[in-house]
């Protein structure tokens, strides 16, 4: 796991993230990507005029992605190229683009700047957790035993 620093995530709502993904990494949980992705959002709500719950959510979506890009490196013993064509993940900039953000596209070119943009931001890392959790599910039914 990577050791940033989370500045709007607590301690205990990260913990019950990488509970989660672990649960449905081992499969001991019945979850589809989409209701993985439910099961995270409402770990993290949004409030109306707070827009440090936006910064959570970011935060938290971000934090999720890592995680489960940590088990999809450990279950499928793939380096991040194979990971990024099976999965069918998308650069930052395809995002800014299909979300007609008006934010300068170089505020927002990596994933260290997803604070800048947090539109693009939240549909890029939802999409990212849709797509690895796919890829662990399918990950997981070739390394099941026959």
């Amino acid at each position: 796991m990577s050791s940033k620093v989370l500045h709007y995530l607590p301690s205990d709502i990260s913990a019950l993230i990488v509970e989660l993904i672990d649960q449905y990494t081992a499969g001991t949980v019945d979850l589809s990507p989409e209701e993985l992705l439910t099961r995270i959002e409402e770990l993290l709500p949004l409030e109306k005029m707070k827009r440090e719950t936006t910064l959570r959510r970011i935060e938290g979506y971000s934090f999720a992605t890592d995680t489960l890009w940590d088990k999809t490196l450990e279950i499928g013993h793939l380096d991040r190229k194979q990971i990024l064509a099976r999965a069918k993940l998308r650069p930052m900039s395809y995002y800014h683009y299909m979300t007609g953000s008006n934010v300068p596209a170089d505020y927002a070119s990596t994933r260290a700047d997803l604070l800048n943009d947090p539109a693009t931001a939240r549909v890029k890392l939802r999409d990212d957790i849709m797509k690895l959790a796919g890829l662990l599910v399918e990950l997981r039914s070739e390394t099941a035993p026959a």
